[in-house]
Parts: C-alpha cells; structure tokens; sequence
C-alpha cells in the first residue's frame, strides 16, 4: 500500500512538471508568432512607404525642371509638401522638400552670383506610432546654362545663449512681399546652420521651433512710435548675396500660476492673471515674449508652456480679487524668476471675503517680510498663536476653531523687534499688515 502510494505521488509531481514544460513551451511559441506577425506587419508598411516614396520621385522625374519645386515653397513648383495617403489600411504622410544646391565647382556665394546650380529633391513617407519613416534623395540639373532668378541666399545658424549650436530645429519662412507667395518649412543641420540657396528677393518673417526649447521669430520694424523696436526684425534678401542671421534660443521652461484657498487648500476657478516677462524681444518700451492674460481652470491653475528663462511680472497683482475671494499674498517672492528646464508652480493664496477671517502680514521698517514672528489673537475664548511664513503671513481661524464677529486683541512679537499690541474688529475677511521695528 505504502509503495502505491509513492508511485501515485511522484505520478502527480511528474504531471505537474509536464504541465510547467508544456506551458513555457506555448508561451514562447505564441510570442514568437506574436512577434513574427508584428514584424510582417511592419515590414509591410515599409514596403508599402518606399513604394509610394518612389512613385513620388518618379512622377517629379516626369516633370519640367521649372515645374519641380512645391507649392509656396522657396524653390517653386507644382508638388504639395504634404500629403496624406492611405495603403493597404495604413496612414502615410509623404512629405516632399525642394531645395536649390550652390555646387561647389563653380564657387559658392557671394562669389558664385549665379548660385541656384541645381535642385535637391528630398521625399521622406512616415507613418505609426512612435513615427518610422523612409527617405529619398534625388539630384535634377537644368537644361542649358543657369539663369539668375532674382533671388540670394539665405543662411541661418541658431545658437544658445553660451554660443553652442542647437541642431534640428524647425524653420518656417514665410513671405511678407507675397512676390512670390512662400510658406516654407525645413530644419537646420546638425552643426545648427541652414543655407538656402534661391531664395527670392523680398521681406520674410522668420519662425523656429524646437521640442524642449523656446519660440523664436523674427518682428516687424516699427511703422508707430507706439511700437517696439525688435531685437530680430524681419528679413530682406537681397539679390545675388550672402545674407546671414544668427538666431539665440535657449531651452525652454514651464510655469503654473495656482491660486489657492488658504484655509482649504483647494483651487480658486477664474483668478485672471496678466503676466510678462522671459526673454527680452525689444526696446522703446521693453517687450517681451511672453505678454498674455489667462484664468485659472477648475483646479486653479494657469499654465504656460515651453516658455523662456527670466523674470515674471504679474502686472495686476493689486486687483487679482474675484467676487467671492481677496487676494492675500504670495508663498514667495516676486517676480517669479524661472530657470531653463524648470517645471515651477508659484503659489497665489486667497481668502474667501464672505467669512469671518484674519490675515496678518508682519513685515520690516523697509518693507521686508519678517518670518517666524508669533503672532496670536484672542479675545478671552477664541485664543491662537501662528508664526509667520516665508512671505511673513498668517491666516485666523486655524481649524478646527472659528471667528465669530467682534473685538479681538492682536499682539506680534519677534526677537531683536519691538513687541506690537493692539485691538481689531473682525467682520467677514480682514487683512492686516503690521510693521515692527528693530530694538
């Protein structure tokens, strides 16, 4: 009986091991089928891009040389420089480019006056998400001796503020003369430089961009004495030259403005902030990039993105008051400086007006907010001692106590100050601001 036993249990340990096996076996079995579905798929995508990459370059093979070029681009023509394609129930996005070349064989400008020596197709078809992409390079020479089309080169370089080159930034130009039309966009290389050849003669207005980073462009003179004088004015490229811009742009930062309650802690909805400040775009009076007025949202918060290092001014902060909240103070000191790469949140603290409530701001002879200075209010029943915070401020009732309405006594006290002791009458909010004086 005993021997049966043992057999039926290393029969069950077998079993249980053969289940393990098997299971592992199926498994690796299924993701490597998983796997290899995957990567047919993929690899039918890329077969389906290249394909439509190279009906695209052979249909620009059939055109005229002065018909190869995009619509509103610098270099211009009949091709769109961008498309939306659907094949074999993927998304494609085929994006065309057309540059002119200033070969080197015969010089470069300013030297070579005739610079436009031939075209550069770039057509590059991405899809998916995380974007994959495949590329096409094809050369197009002229017919006969070049010809001078009424155009310069262009060559920008973009810089940080300590001179290092920023590679791979977006560049948009657009004309202003509208003589010819163009809406043109491409990046920089890798070393931060972009030189375009061709470029018709006129005004244009410049934009780059790069993830990370902030915005920069180019401005308008100034046509009124009413307004500034930028540091970047638009551009004009003149004729059979060399004309360069050297553009600084530095990473970018976040800033979130949060109004609070302060005795809840919960979010104010449509405080309106009008702020100012960052990168310094012009003088006659002082601009800046960012100039723009936005309320806070349900949760009190007002967000501005991809912004530039610099000082902050909140230009209403004496009438930041709702219906149903005053404005109190701050958790720190202003203006709000804002480092590059900083993700900051700046603290706005509000009392509800309706509810009977004391805020007291104990500050210096010169205006200097004092902390840790005790504060304490009381009227024989009601007693609570606070110190000051960073911004010298403190906010009556502390839970779970409450102000009725009436005369209560205020003393403030901080050491190396003199004492300061006094009566005050709370009705609905009060905001008191004590100054003391140093022994």
């Amino acid at each position: 009986m005993i021997e049966a036993s043992n057999k039926k249990g290393v029969t069950a340990m077998e079993t249980l091991i053969g289940i393990g096996l098997v299971s592992v076996i199926v498994m690796t079995v299924y993701s490597s089928l998983i796997g290899a579905m995957n990567n047919a798929t993929e690899s039918r995508k890329r077969t389906g891009a290249l394909a439509l990459a190279n009906e695209k370059m052979e249909f620009i093979r059939n055109l005229e040389y002065n018909e190869i070029g995009t619509i509103q681009g610098i270099v211009p023509g009949l091709l769109y420089s961008s498309e939306k394609v659907s094949k074999n129930n993927c998304a494609y996005n085929i994006k065309t480019e057309v540059r002119y070349i200033d070969d080197l064989a015969d010089g470069v400008a300013p030297f070579d006056l005739i610079n436009n020596d031939y075209k550069q197709v770039h057509v590059e078809v991405d899809w998916g998400v995380p974007e994959k992409s495949v590329s096409l390079y094809s050369v197009f020479v002229p017919n006969g001796l070049e010809t001078n089309i009424h155009s310069g080169t262009l060559s920008i370089n973009v810089i940080d503020s300590t001179g290092v080159p920023v590679p791979a930034v977006s560049v948009e130009i657009k004309s202003l003369d509208d003589n010819p039309i163009v809406d043109y966009a491409t990046g920089t290389d890798d070393s931060g430089n972009l030189i375009l050849p061709g470029v018709p003669s006129q005004h244009y207005r410049i934009f780059l961009s790069k993830s990370g980073y902030e915005n920069v462009m180019t401005y308008p003179s100034p046509m009124t004495e009413d307004d500034f004088t930028p540091f970047d004015t638009d551009l004009f490229v003149a004729e059979a030259n060399l004309n360069t811009k050297t553009f600084f742009m530095d990473k970018s930062a976040e800033l979130t403005l949060k109004a609070i309650d302060i005795e809840t802690n919960e979010g104010i909805e449509n405080v309106s902030f009008d702020i100012k400040g960052g990168k310094k775009i012009g003088i006659n009076p002082d601009t800046f990039n960012l100039d723009e007025i936005k309320s806070t949202d349900s949760s009190g918060n007002a967000t501005f993105s991809n912004i530039s290092s610099g000082e902050y001014l909140i230009e209403n902060i004496d009438s930041l008051d709702t219906d149903n909240y005053a404005y109190v103070g701050t958790e720190e000191r202003l203006p709000i400086q804002l480092y590059a790469e900083e993700i900051h949140e700046s603290i706005f603290l509000f009392a509800d007006k309706n509810q009977n409530s004391l805020v007291v701001s104990v500050k210096d002879s010169i205006g200097e907010p004092l902390k840790n200075a005790s504060v304490t209010l009381t009227d024989g029943v009601f007693n609570q001692t606070i110190l000051t915070g960073e911004e010298g401020l403190v906010f009556f009732p502390q839970a779970p106590d409450i102000l009725t309405a009436g005369s209560y006594e205020l003393s403030v006290s901080l050491d190396g100050y003199s004492d300061y002791n006094g009566n005050i009458e709370i009705n609905d909010l009060v905001k008191e601001s004590i100054t003391l004086s140093l022994e």
